[in-house]
């Protein structure tokens, strides 16, 4: 796999490789879940980004309903004005953490904390939050309206992610 995320330009992946090899990483990451109150083992599906309609976060948080698994946490990495009708919705049994505003230079431990990186959008031209989990070595799911995927691009479906079809929270 080829660094080709470190050619794309306005992403600066820098601090994310760096946190990547940072020594204190197994440490800030177990600060990570306890601040988040995530189990050591369980699985994080961490969508990033402003928490509006067009990025369907609600999605995400159907998909691991639907998948019905104790194992599986939802980490929504951001705020916006869904923020509070999220909370609002949530089940007493539903996994789900939202970090509220996270400072640029804490992004990269929080997506280093998950599992896989989910772009749910129903319009997004190219997400730079695709680079950035890709540089932080995670595999990426996107919605098939994201143009950041095909064999020439960030995504590579069966390679480094998947494609699945937007609104669709079973296929997620």
């Amino acid at each position: 796999f080829v660094r080709w995320w470190a050619t794309q330009p306005g992403v600066d992946v820098r601090r994310f490789e760096e946190a990547r090899t940072d020594v204190q990483l197994p440490e800030k990451l177990a600060a990570l879940r306890q601040q988040y109150e995530i189990p050591v083992g369980a699985r994080i599906i961490a969508q990033c980004g402003k928490l509006i309609l067009r990025k369907r976060p609600t999605d995400v948080i159907e998909a691991v309903r639907t998948l019905g698994r104790d194992d599986v946490y939802v980490l929504l990495i951001g705020s916006g004005p869904l923020e509070t009708s999220i909370r609002s919705s949530l089940h007493e049994h539903d996994q789900v953490r939202i970090t509220g505003f996270v400072n640029q230079s804490q992004m990269p431990y929080h997506m280093l904390l998950a599992d896989i990186g989910v772009v749910a959008s129903d319009w997004d031209p190219h997400p730079l939050v695709t680079t950035e989990f890709a540089a932080c070595g995670k595999p990426i799911m996107v919605s098939h309206y994201c143009g950041v995927w095909g064999e020439n691009d960030i995504l590579r479906p069966g390679t480094n992610g998947l494609v699945y079809t937007c609104g669709h929270t079973d296929e997620l």
